[in-house]
């Protein structure tokens, strides 16, 4: 890949992570296969450790289920819970209505990705407008498979 795809990747990452937002959501709106981030009581956070990993107020994961007596939801498993060679790394956990303070659901945020994309072409661009295209390295004539493009704080061979 070129030194001009790989500065086209810079915008598509960080697009990549700006393009969504948690808005705050009332629990009866929130429905099955929904994007969320629940907030716990400490109480429910600390009965979930084992689940978790580690102490979570807030949790991210897709919800499975709604009921009147509570939220049932896939959740990322952490690393250090996952069994070796196992692949599972996802956890379905059932949270008691009682036991969540805040529901927010994930949402595409045109904005912040307008922002992030704008800046990051200025970024890319700025990269670009200061590499050095021309010749080769350690005398190496131009057009020769060891060129590299020259930009002050590092280089990618090409």
């Amino acid at each position: 890949m070129n030194a001009t795809g790989r500065a086209a990747l810079v915008p598509l990452i960080l697009v990549l992570g700006a393009c969504h937002t948690f808005r705050p959501a009332d629990r009866a709106s929130v429905r099955s296969g929904e994007q969320v981030r629940v907030t716990l009581t400490s109480e429910a956070a600390a009965a979930q450790i084992e689940t978790f990993g580690d102490y979570r107020t807030s949790v991210e994961g897709v919800v499975q289920e709604t009921g009147s007596g509570g939220l049932g939801m896939t959740v990322a498993r952490p690393s250090s819970a996952v069994e070796p060679g196992g692949t599972n790394l996802r956890s379905y956990v059932q949270i008691p209505w009682d036991d969540v303070t805040g529901v927010e659901t994930k949402h595409f945020s045109a904005s912040r990705t307008a922002l992030v994309v704008g800046g990051a072409a200025l970024a890319a661009v700025a990269i670009l407008s200061v590499a050095d295209f021309s010749g080769g390295n350690d005398g190496d004539p131009p057009g020769t498979d060891n060129q590299r493009v020259r930009i002050p704080l590092f280089s990618w061979a090409r």
